[in-house]
């Protein structure tokens, strides 16, 4: 969960392989990764109105919708349970940050330009996963809508700082999606890039695209058409290489929750497939 950070190391000393793959994604081949963006989005509130919020905590990470969330306004506590989910699938999750805005932006205490803030925030995540509230709802045919998760939020010396990350369409502009969101910040807002991985898009006519392809479908009975994903691996730094399994369609969301797991007679299949797939790209 190093963002590939040791494959430039590794190239340095290494000769990349003329063809393989990572067993880190989702069945069929994945041919095209959408990119990775993260942003920070800082916001001043310079009239002391955020100091109604006595209390604030919750359990963010960004590899994760946060499902925990503690505040208190004057004194007064409140909870909110959402629903824990990966960050690159947002719409499985509940995320407590939306949830907060949406439900403290109408206490009778909360004011002025925390008020406006809170508001701001709910109009423009809560429940938009697409990134729709903020107009950036890119979309093409080979990797679906852009998705975006909010996965921290701290309020500290008058500002907030709001931590978003995305995935966005392989055929989509990083430079897009920034120029468009300059125009939708809330007022004394700035905005940094804070993680970025361009897209990739292997080529699907490729040997070994073709050998993943026929081997996939020869061991489940299943259609092997190459996919996108929202996910990211190391393919996108290792040249020659893809992503390729290990969960299978349908089995969304297994990853990054509490007690991951794979069945044995999942596992099996993988060994399955995985020695037939070596013994072909041999040939």
């Amino acid at each position: 969960e190093s963002g590939s950070a040791d494959i430039p190391l590794y190239l340095k000393e290494e000769v990349p392989p003329m063809y393989g793959y990572t067993p880190d994604c989702k069945y069929p081949a994945v041919y095209g990764e959408r990119g990775v963006l993260g942003l920070s989005i800082k916001t001043k509130l310079s009239d002391n109105s955020q100091n109604v919020l006595t209390d604030f905590s919750a359990n963010f990470d960004r590899s994760a919708v946060p499902d925990t969330l503690h505040y208190s306004i004057n004194n007064k506590a409140f909870a909110i349970k959402g629903k824990r989910a990966p960050s690159n699938a947002p719409d499985m999750g509940e995320n407590v940050i939306t949830y907060f805005a949406n439900e403290a932006k109408d206490n009778p205490e909360v004011t002025g330009e925390f008020k406006d803030y809170l508001t701001w925030l709910a109009k423009s995540l809560h429940l938009q996963h697409d990134g729709a509230g903020l107009n950036i709802n890119f979309f093409d045919e080979e990797s679906g809508y852009l998705s975006l998760t909010p996965y921290s939020l701290f309020f500290d010396n008058q500002e907030a700082t709001l931590n978003l990350s995305m995935r966005y369409p392989v055929s989509t502009k990083k430079e897009d999606i920034i120029n468009t969101l300059n125009t939708q910040l809330p007022k004394n807002s700035t905005m940094e890039v804070t993680r970025d991985m361009p897209s990739t898009n292997f080529d699907k006519e490729h040997p070994m695209v073709k050998t993943m392809t026929e081997v996939y479908e020869y061991a489940t009975g299943l259609d092997g058409t190459p996919v996108t994903t929202t996910g990211a691996t190391y393919a996108r730094s290792m040249p020659n290489i893809m992503a390729f399994g290990p969960s299978f369609p349908g089995q969304k969301g297994i990853a990054h929750n509490k007690n991951e797991y794979i069945d044995k007679k999942d596992l099996l299949k993988n060994l399955e497939i995985y020695t037939y797939l070596l013994s072909e790209l041999g040939k």
